[in-house]
């Protein structure tokens, strides 16, 4: 069996020489460690305008891909995938932050729990990310983890293990950073893929941060959305539905209890009975969309339909209308 590793890499000279001299020292921990029997090492200099490519290229035993032109940290890593011959294929970020080392326990847990994609988690003991980061990431895997009904920790590590097998069901990723929370949401919401995670260390990068916290944080939020939109679609309709029929059912019982029991309703409780129409009408939408989204979903012959309790619900409602 042999480890593909690709290593994306933009405007990195400070740090690409120091990735890659680690990554073919951790070869030897990689084969003892793990059933891996082999590893190769591709670098893909994305578009990069300093000497990175240069540095890389210095290396006998790695092979370096050189883009012209900056095409995303999501397209370097597809295209070392292309390029890789591995029947298992992984990929680190070149900034410094992760060990290499790493991906002998990587590979074990993939083999060993027959999952789809390994993934190293930064949110351990021995993590050195920035507390903005943290936070960011706690909320999104806190999102995913519900709209999926499967626990993550971390949606957007730069180190994973992949089958190679199972990257025509993973694809199309987008070419962004959002590559990774693609990733992560495409397998949770899929009931043919499984993960598996393991807390590893993580350092503080050399050089510039690539990513824009808020930019790029907005970004995999909308990420996180669309995958579940596409392949959660009740369960999205359905939690929005629910609470909107839950605010109107809340903010209607005083006037309704004042009603019965007085007979008459203030002038400002008719406002407020006209806005829970409002939120009830807006909640019956919702219900009628994802019923919609269900059966258009099912009509998708390509992709199953996840059996979760929200699309069966849906399924009932549909039924009975």
């Amino acid at each position: 069996m042999k480890l593909t590793i690709v290593i994306p890499a933009y405007n990195e000279e400070q740090a690409v020489a120091s990735i890659i001299e680690r990554t073919a020292a951790a070869r030897e921990t990689i084969l003892a460690q793990s059933p891996v029997e082999d590893v190769d090492v591709i670098v893909v200099s994305d578009g990069s305008t300093d000497r990175t490519a240069e540095i890389a290229a210095r290396y006998d035993d790695v092979r370096v891909i050189v883009f012209e032109r900056n095409r995303g940290y999501g397209a370097a890593i597809k295209r070392g995938f292309e390029e890789s011959s591995g029947e298992l294929v992984g990929f680190l970020d070149a900034d410094g932050t992760c060990d290499p080392n790493f991906f002998a326990t990587l590979c074990t847990a993939l083999l060993e729990e027959n999952a789809s994609v390994a993934i190293g988690s930064r949110m351990g003991p021995q993590s050195r990310m920035p507390a903005v980061r943290r936070i960011g990431n706690r909320i999104y895997a806190l999102i995913l983890s519900a709209l999926s009904n499967k626990v993550v920790t971390d949606t957007a590590s730069g180190m994973r293990v992949i089958r190679r097998d199972v990257l025509p069901q993973l694809y199309p990723l987008p070419d962004g950073l959002h590559f990774t929370p693609a990733m992560s949401a495409r397998v949770l919401m899929d009931d043919r893929l499984t993960i598996v995670e393991r807390p590893m260390p993580y350092e503080e990068r050399i050089g510039e941060s690539k990513l824009h916290v808020l930019r790029d944080g907005m970004r995999f939020f909308r990420t996180i959305f669309e995958m579940s939109l596409m392949w959660r679609p009740a369960k999205l309709f359905l939690s929005a539905a629910m609470f909107c029929l839950a605010a109107m059912t809340l903010l209607a019982a005083h006037p309704i209890e004042m009603w019965l029991t007085v007979g008459r309703l203030q002038e400002d409780m008719i406002y407020r009975l006209l806005f829970c129409s409002l939120l009830g009408t807006f909640g019956m939408t919702l219900l009628s969309a994802g019923v919609v989204c269900e059966q258009l979903h099912r009509l998708w012959g390509s992709r199953p339909r996840p059996s979760t309790f929200s699309a069966a619900s849906l399924d009932r409602l549909y039924s009975f209308a």
